[in-house]
């Protein structure tokens, strides 16, 4: 069966119809689970990328720049009574 879905978008489809026909057996609305003639969804894992130095360092130097400007202290905008 094609879900033309992503791999693991796939998987998890495939372990939700198990568990709704797991749910209908246990209620003996079904004899026996018909997902069991389902071939299992394959999953295929890309190896992730890692970021090059460069990026790494733009990508600390710009949370940095954020960290800093949300650390700043507010003015004082208290009055005396």
């Amino acid at each position: 069966m094609q879900w033309g879905n992503g791999p693991n978008t796939t998987l998890r489809k495939h372990e939700r119809l198990i568990g709704f026909f797991e749910f209908c057996i246990g209620n003996d609305w079904l004899d026996k689970d018909p997902a069991l003639k389902m071939k299992k969804a394959e999953e295929k894992r890309v190896p992730t990328d890692y970021f090059t130095r460069e990026e790494f360092h733009r990508i600390v130097d710009a949370t940095a720049a954020i960290a800093c400007s949300a650390v700043r202290p507010a003015r004082s905008s208290s009055k005396r009574l």
